[in-house]
């Protein structure tokens, strides 16, 4: 990991350090994207270092690839499951972080219990 990979490690160490810090200084929120970071960055950098092979001198890239028909086929398939979920799944957070969805589920028997002996 110290040619090609090297950038990706130096800005996962940047990551990981800023996001100690901001632990620190509790903010919770920005230290999380920026371990998210830092983990992407490791694990980019172990790819490129494996660059070409797939498998260590067995397999390449280009000899693991599927024929361009079925990379198309699957580009199209996860671009339209993309189309109709992602909706689906946006209207749902954003009703959510509103709180326009209905409280659903059976009521907990000790809160039952509490509200009798309480009225």
């Amino acid at each position: 990991m110290i040619s090609w990979a090297l950038p990706p490690v130096v800005l996962s160490v940047l990551c990981g350090f800023g996001a100690l810090v901001l632990l620190v200084r509790d903010a919770a929120r920005g230290a999380r994207v920026l371990a998210v970071v830092a983990v992407a960055c490791i694990i980019l950098s172990w790819g490129i270092a494996q660059r070409p092979y797939l498998l260590p001198e067995t397999l390449t890239i280009a000899a693991a690839a599927a024929p361009t028909g079925t990379q198309t086929a699957m580009l199209v398939a996860v671009g339209l499951a993309v189309l109709i979920v992602l909706p689906g799944f946006v209207l749902l957070y954003v009703l959510d972080q509103c709180r326009l969805l209905p409280e659903e589920g059976l009521e907990d028997a000790a809160d039952t219990a509490v509200d009798t002996e309480a009225g």
